[in-house]
């Protein structure tokens, strides 16, 4: 659905999907919420994706192709890379292997040239980007872990 459609019609207090009356303090008619809801509910279940009904990895919502397609980041032949990419590795973090919950791999992009860089988890991710992705910061964070996991650290007060 066209996002400027789903804005207008949410700010004139319409259902965003038939522009009908909204369910009171809701933003989509009662006919609209369930429908949706139930429409989701039997994918999940089923372990198809909700874009294309292709099967999903456990756990999620869309297929490899819809997760790669529906970026905004990725397009041509970093979205192919992507594709198979996610395919080889089965969706794991190619740091950690994480596969669980919340951690299971997402692609990782380059922002300053959009171009795909691999697949890691939520934490992972999340912690080369505090890092500045700086080979430096990471080689002295990796140092500070080893010196102080071989001894404690005093205090003086």
């Amino acid at each position: 659905m066209n996002q400027n459609w789903y804005q207008t019609r949410k700010r004139e207090g319409k259902c965003p999907f038939c522009g009908g009356a909204p369910t009171k303090g809701k933003v989509r008619c009662e006919k609209c919420r369930d429908s949706r809801s139930n429409y989701r509910k039997q994918r999940r279940l089923l372990g198809l994706c909700r874009d294309c009904s292709n099967p999903t990895p456990k756990g999620r919502a869309r297929c490899l192709n819809c997760r790669v397609l529906g970026s905004t980041h990725l397009r041509g032949e970093e979205q192919q890379k992507a594709v198979d990419a996610l395919k080889f590795f089965n969706g794991a973090c190619w740091c950690c292997s994480s596969r669980t919950a919340g951690g299971a791999g997402e692609f990782h992009v380059d922002h300053k040239d959009d171009r795909f860089r691999g697949i890691l988890c939520h934490n992972c991710n999340v912690s080369l980007g505090m890092l500045g992705d700086d080979e430096n910061r990471i080689l002295l964070l990796l140092s500070y872990l080893r010196k102080t996991a071989k001894k404690s650290v005093e205090l003086k007060g």
